[in-house]
């Protein structure tokens, strides 16, 4: 009697194997991720670095920032002092709080998303001489990328540029 069982317990094994190649070969070959016919390689083009090409030397200071000038942030250090970075070199340029005091007020900065945008509306142009109606603090000066953005590190480590036409925080990876 053994013996009996052993053959139908083999017959029934290869019947199940043989039913389980036949319904792998008779499924499309999309369903095992495999291509047909000609190999195609997939080409992604990288985006540009934003690779910082002049760091700030005082990175460890906090700063403030307070409006825009010509696209560009400014920002008020410790010590009071409002100032710019040039978006070619990456030296500071200096602010006379009487010149900041003659810059427009105010330009509204929003938080639903945690993202720095204006309430008024873009019409393209770089934003000019505008004070920030709510300021940002807690702000380190990375340095400056390619395209003259200034990069900057906020209190919880993300590192982002400011759109010089909406405000708007871009986030990047260094």
């Amino acid at each position: 009697m053994e013996i009996s069982e052993k053959k139908s317990s083999l017959s029934a094994r290869l019947v199940l194997s043989t039913a389980a190649i036949l319904a792998i070969q008779a499924m499309p070959a999309n369903s095992f991720a495999q291509t047909t016919g000609q190999t195609s390689t997939i080409e992604r083009t990288a985006k540009p670095s934003s690779a910082i090409y002049i760091k700030i030397r005082d990175t460890d200071s906090k700063n403030v920032l307070v409006g825009f000038e010509n696209g560009n942030p400014v920002f008020k250090n410790m010590k009071g002092e409002i100032f710019t970075v040039n978006g070619k070199t990456g030296d500071l340029i200096f602010i006379k709080p009487e010149d900041f005091a003659k810059f427009y007020c105010c330009m509204k900065i929003r938080f639903p998303e945690k993202s720095v945008a204006p309430t008024g509306v873009s019409n393209g142009k770089r934003l000019t001489h505008i004070k920030i109606e709510t300021q940002i603090d807690n702000l380190s000066l990375i340095g400056v990328d390619k395209q003259g953005n200034t990069i900057q590190k906020n209190s919880r480590g993300e590192t982002f540029y400011l759109d010089p036409v909406t405000g708007d925080m871009i986030f990047v990876k260094i």
